[in-house]
This record gives structure tokens, sequence and C-alpha cells, in this order.
């Protein structure tokens, strides 16, 4: 797999999305194909594909899999026609917009495309003294480099993507419209659900990052509070080992961010008591059981 395949950059651009070839000598162009092959092996094979949904971490045998997925036309074009890429020009290019570096090929009719996301610590510019290891000493070094490592943060193939990691795939792509997460007229009006009682609004929309905001959109979507009295809320809490406090008969949300994520992560049924241990225990993951 990917023997041949040109290795390129995916940059942002300031309005688009651009590729660039890395030109490289065939030596170095074989050991990065073969290093990508490799990485990609135990994600094409012999895990199993959990739909991604935003709310689950997958295990060691897992992977996280969107269909359907909608990857940018660009992409597709530089993998189907690489000599037509322009080719990577680092004194041209700012290093904060390379996104990620990727190889990809077309066979039997079907594409595969692997992702290393990029990272700052792997552009080597003419800044400071680089140092490489040559026959016993160290020498100075004024060009480019680039380093990739061994990793793969991102599969294409054939219309579906393939991940590990949330937080790495995200910096490559973006997500969002394949996962809920509440907009930010979504978290002002939760703040003012008459179910509730904040400490702080003002303090809960400044603290409504992207975790939260999933929380608030599945607790909106599930009608949890409309279904359920302060009252029934509270006993449940109390059998799950959480204190759910209320005033004025409605659900009071903590303004101190640890104890906010705790009554947010049980409206959203990520809080449970073990059932030999009787130890109550908040998951950061969560998946039906089919």
């Amino acid at each position: 797999m990917f023997e041949n395949a040109s290795v390129m950059v995916l940059l942002q651009g300031k309005e688009k999305l651009e590729i660039c070839k890395i030109e490289t000598d065939k030596k170095a162009q074989a050991a990065i194909c073969k290093s990508y092959a490799e990485a990609s092996g135990w994600m094409l094979k012999g895990t199993e594909y959990v739909s991604f949904d935003g709310n689950y971490s997958p295990d060691a045998d897992e992977t996280l899999c969107i269909n359907q997925f909608a990857l940018d036309e660009i992409i597709k074009e530089a993998v189907e026609t690489p000599a037509g890429v322009e080719s990577f020009a680092p004194e041209n290019t700012n290093s904060d917009n390379i996104k990620a570096i990727f190889v990809g090929e077309i066979c039997e009719g079907r594409m595969v495309i692997a992702f290393q996301k990029f990272k700052k610590e792997q552009y080597i510019s003419v800044k400071g003294i680089n140092l490489f290891f040559d026959r016993d000493t160290f020498v100075q070094e004024k060009r480019f480099g680039i380093t990739i490592s061994d990793e793969v943060d991102c599969i294409y193939e054939d219309g579906r993507l393939l991940f590990k990691s949330f937080f790495m795939a995200r910096q490559i792509f973006s997500l969002m419209k394949y996962y809920r997460e509440a907009t930010q007229g979504e978290v002002e009006r939760f703040t003012q659900m008459k179910e509730l009682s904040l400490d702080s609004a003002e303090m809960f929309i400044g603290q409504a990052d992207s975790r939260v905001r999933k929380k608030v959109a599945s607790i909106m979507d599930s009608g949890v509070l409309e279904r359920f009295s302060a009252r029934d809320i509270q006993k449940i809490g109390r059998q799950a080992g959480i204190d759910v406090a209320i005033r004025d008969k409605k659900i009071v949300i903590p303004a101190e961010k640890k104890k906010m994520k705790i009554i947010l992560g049980f409206l959203d049924e990520e809080v449970y008591k073990g059932s030999f241990s009787n130890i109550t225990y908040i998951t950061n993951s969560k998946r039906s059981v089919r």
C-alpha cells in the first residue's frame, strides 16, 4: 500500500485549503510510504469500527468511523493527479499553516489516504542553531527540514474517515457537522431554562468549552429536565452518589467548573454507581449496548 505515492502537505490558506507536494528522492519517498502503510494497517484491519457521535472514546481495539465523510475535492484531485500539484516551498510557507502531511493512492477504484497531523516541532527552520550528528561530531545545518513521525492520525478510505483520537482528527478536519455541539445561543438559552438555577449564568457561559457544549446539547436534546422533576432528579442523583442541590424547585448548576461538570455529566447519564463496588464513577465516554 502507498507504493510510489506522492508525499503531500495540507495547508490552510487564507480562504481555502491548499495542497503542495514534497519533492523527495526515491529512497526517502519509499521510506515515508512504507512508514505510512505500516501505521495504517492496524486501523484498516483487525479493529472494530464504532460510529462517531462525539460521545465515545474508543478502546485499543476500536476505531472511530464517520461514514459518508465529505472529503475536500482538492485532496481527492491531488491524489488522482499528483503530477499537477505544485511543489512545496518552505521558504514561502508559514509553518503554522501546515495542517497535515499525507500520502494516498487509488487501487482497484478504491481511494485510501493516510493523514498525519503536523506539529510545530516537526518543522526544522533556519532560525537558531540546528545540530545534526555526523561521524562522531555534531555539525551545524542551515537548511529547512521536516520530521515525519511513524504515526497516522486519520485514514480516508473510499468514503469513510477512520481515526482513534477525536482531538487529533479535529485538528486536520472540521468534524462539527458530524456531532452535536450547542451553539452560543443554545448555551445562553440553557442558562435561562425554568428548570435550572445557575449560581452564575455569566460564568457558565464563559466556561462553556467544547465538552460543556456537547453536554448542554445532549441534555437539551434528551428532554431530561422536562421529563423529570427537580425532586426526582435529586433522588436519582442520591442513588448514584451525586449530591444534586435544589433551589426554588430548580436544579442548581454550580459556578465552580469541576462541580458544574459533575452535575452536567450526571444529567447526561455519564455518572453511575458500580454494581459491585457501590462506588460512584464519572465517565467521559458512553456508548449504548446493542
